[in-house]
């Protein structure tokens, strides 16, 4: 997906049914308060396009305001609760568009203050920001492109980190009589570790093929290439603290 408009926003929040209905979404001008209909969202770019380029990522941005107009005046108009739906439904929409490409950072909360001073009108603004991280060269991969599939139908999951992709050699040294060191035995010493995010039901499938101790095939996917490889499932570790989703280190050694 390239970088998001404005108008591209406006058209996914008209096609969401929302919960109030809304009486007008604009995506490409801000609406004169004479003109203005209750309630309605303005989405609006208020920055240019940034280009920050970097070794290895291009990192291209832009931000926009969401605003959201209600009045809470006479008979049927919104209260809280129905301001506070509206915006979580907003939130949930916006937050949809993300895909491996564009990466989406929506402000923690929404900014309440009156649209008119002196009246009932409010709006609400919540900032977006539209991140498209790409490779500088054109030939790297994004570290969210990367997926890791188990065997016995466990399920393909997101790498969160690939700690270690290790291909080695073992090499065993012996000293003939005269001095003269020799190779006596050259070994594969292939390893793969990864972090990931799975529940429990999940984890404890992946402690049954460490305990098996059978050798597996997975598949490891880097952008549009999927690697297959055979391996030996050698430990998973869970670490988790307080206020923090609980990540499993899978650690295999790798077979062919």
């Amino acid at each position: 997906m390239a970088l998001l408009t404005a108008a591209q926003i406006a058209a996914a929040l008209d096609a969401f049914a929302f919960t109030i209905p809304l009486k007008e979404i604009n995506g490409y001008v801000v609406q004169d308060v004479s003109r203005r209909l209750y309630p309605s969202i303005d989405v609006a770019n208020v920055t240019g396009q940034e280009n920050l380029v970097d070794v290895p990522t291009t990192n291209t941005k832009q931000i926009y305001k969401v605003i959201l107009y209600y009045r809470i005046v006479g008979f049927g108009n919104l209260d809280e609760p129905d301001i506070k739906t509206l915006e979580n439904e907003i939130f949930e929409v916006i937050d949809g568009l993300q895909d491996t490409s564009t990466k989406i950072t929506i402000s923690e909360s929404w900014k309440r203050e009156p649209s008119v001073e002196g009246t009932t009108h409010v709006k609400s603004t919540l900032t977006v920001q539209t991140d498209e991280i790409s490779s500088t060269s054109g030939d790297g991969i994004r570290g969210d492109q990367i997926t890791i599939t188990f065997p016995n139908s466990i399920g393909t999951f997101d790498v969160i980190d690939v700690i270690t992709d290790q291909i080695g050699i073992i090499k065993d040294l012996d000293l003939e009589n005269e001095g003269d060191r020799i190779f006596t035995k050259i070994s594969r010493d292939d390893l793969l570790i990864v972090s990931i995010a799975v529940d429990i039901d999940t984890e404890n499938q992946i402690a049954g093929l460490v305990a098996a101790g059978t050798d597996v095939v997975i598949f490891l996917a880097r952008g549009g290439s999927s690697d297959a490889r055979t391996v030996n499932f050698t430990s998973i570790v869970a670490s988790g603290t307080r206020g923090e989703i609980e990540t499993q280190i899978v650690s295999m050694d790798v077979i062919g």
